[in-house]
């Protein structure tokens, strides 16, 4: 017997708590378990990350912090690089 199933018996059986019975059927349905597919990730968003990662140890201090405005500049750089196709290796 499926959950439906028992689901109406119980309604049949007592009329009273078949409102409750339907709200708590609603509570039950979880969206997510329904997952989406991922997006794929762009050509150009591809580069954009390889290119970053390449040139960010340029921008940053021995422990690890970012200079001043290295950041910024480290994403312009990583933006250009992206657009010529040379984020590659």
């Amino acid at each position: 017997m499926t959950n439906e199933q028992l689901m109406q018996m119980m309604m049949m059986m007592n009329p009273e708590m078949a409102q409750m019975i339907q709200i708590m059927n609603g509570m039950n349905s979880n969206p997510e378990l329904e997952q989406k597919p991922k997006r794929r990730s762009s050509a150009y968003s591809r580069r954009y990350k390889a290119a970053f990662k390449k040139i960010q140890k340029r921008y940053k201090l021995k422990n690890g912090k970012w200079k001043k405005n290295g950041f910024k500049a480290a994403v312009k750089e990583a933006h250009k690089m992206a657009k010529k196709g040379k984020g590659k290796k």
